[in-house]
């Protein structure tokens, strides 16, 4: 069977989005009947948002040492914002930890390649590029007003970002361990 690899609940708690093979499965109401099965090219989904507002999810997928992909389907009506969903291929490997900016405008993801990026969440120009971690990054968070991400890597560091242009800010940790 698949390995669940991601789980994101909806701002409003009303659908659980759940990672599967080449998947994601929306449930909902009281008994998480399947409300939709998204399918995309991504054998392998890593990660699951919803937008502040609720309607859309952004899926980081991939086929390792192929391609990443951010794929971002309408959740309002459980349907595709286009058909097959937005789709962007953004790397030539794995990507993790994506995340909505607070106002819903821009993602942030890393990967295997050990970049992070922030594309928009429109048209999915990239608009910033930061290359400063030693390893796989798997991690990435918006600060409440969204000028900042915040990045936790394999390479044990956690970095403070400025997102408007990917200067590097700050390491927020002493390096012990991996953060994942």
């Amino acid at each position: 069977p698949p390995v669940i690899s991601a789980l994101a609940f909806s701002p409003d708690g009303k659908v659980l989005a759940v990672s599967g093979y080449h998947e994601v499965v929306l449930l909902g109401g009281a008994e998480s009947n399947i409300v939709a099965r998204l399918v995309g090219e991504s054998p392998r989904i890593e990660s699951l948002a919803f937008s502040p507002d609720g309607k859309k999810l952004a899926v980081a997928g991939s086929a390792p040492a192929r391609f990443g992909e951010v794929q971002i389907w309408d959740a309002s009506t459980t349907g595709v914002v286009l058909a097959p969903p937005k789709s962007f291929k953004v790397s030539l490997d794995s990507i993790y930890g994506i995340s909505w900016s607070p106002d819903g405008a821009r993602l942030a993801f890393a990967g295997a390649d050990k970049v992070v990026r922030i594309i928009s969440g429109g048209d999915g120009k990239e608009q910033v590029k930061f290359e400063n971690h030693g390893d796989w990054v798997f991690a990435t968070t918006w600060t409440t007003n969204g000028q900042r991400i915040l990045t936790g890597s394999r390479d044990k560091a956690m970095k403070l970002i400025d997102a408007s242009n990917g200067q590097f800010i700050d390491d927020i940790n002493k390096l012990l361990e991996g953060v994942v």
